[in-house]
């Protein structure tokens, strides 16, 4: 068999993914298929065709983006050894001393094969982890047309000293939000009087206290704490 190293893996995997709408979906049947070859094979007997069996067992129909041939006689050294690399980050082949020099170049290829194929599994491991990461990090940090305008003004824009109509235009593309919505929510901070009431909600402190503590911000995050204290005396 000739050695497929990681990066060919790696490679060709994201040539397809290129190509596909589901990209999560991909990179977990691709998962899925891994765990499925490492599983061990069953032989079943043969159908009976006297006994009014078909004489041939249907093979399950997969897709999978990985090619690797590994044959019966190698499968144990093979799982052992992506088993060790992906568990432990290494294995160590312990032939008995009298296995022939031939054998042991195989099984030192079959183990060498095992471990680039667990660095694929662990590449797409990473890959799974991401998606699932960066989802709950959105819903974390998700905030309202208003809090996210709070979150620039703890920032450094001050909106109260702008001609609404001007900067409405431009932050509201940044923001990807209503021009008109922004515009009217601009003479909320208005610093006389009590209408920056209407964006300092506490349930919009807390959520920027907790956005600003999770990025570590310093000085926004003191401001914002004040606020917060101010808001609940």
């Amino acid at each position: 068999m000739s050695l497929t190293v990681f990066e060919e893996f790696k490679s060709n995997f994201q040539n397809e993914l290129k190509n596909t709408p589901n990209k999560k979906n991909l990179v977990d049947n691709e998962i899925s298929e891994i765990d499925k070859f490492l599983e061990p094979r069953v032989n079943y007997p043969s159908p009976n065709p006297l006994a009014g069996g078909s004489g041939a067992i249907p093979e399950r129909i997969s897709y999978h983006v990985f090619k690797i041939d590994i044959s019966n006689a190698t499968r144990n050294i093979f799982v052992k050894a992506f088993n060790g690399c992906f568990l432990k980050g290494s294995y160590e082949l312990k032939p008995h001393p009298s296995v022939p020099e031939n054998i042991l170049a195989e099984w030192l290829l079959i183990a060498k094969q095992a471990e680039e194929f667990a660095k694929y599994y662990t590449w797409l491991k990473s890959l799974s982890f991401k998606n699932d990461s960066e989802k709950e990090s959105n819903k974390e940090f998700s905030l309202t047309h208003k809090e996210k305008l709070l979150a620039l003004h703890y920032l450094g824009l001050r909106f109260n000293n702008y001609e609404n109509t001007k900067y409405a235009k431009i932050i509201s593309l940044v923001i990807e939000e209503s021009e008109e919505a922004t515009r009217q929510h601009f003479s909320n901070f208005n610093l006389s009087g009590n209408t920056i009431k209407k964006v300092k909600t506490e349930r919009g402190l807390k959520k920027l206290k907790f956005l600003f503590e999770r990025l570590e911000f310093g000085q926004e995050l003191i401001l914002v704490e004040k606020d917060l204290k101010e808001i609940n005396k």
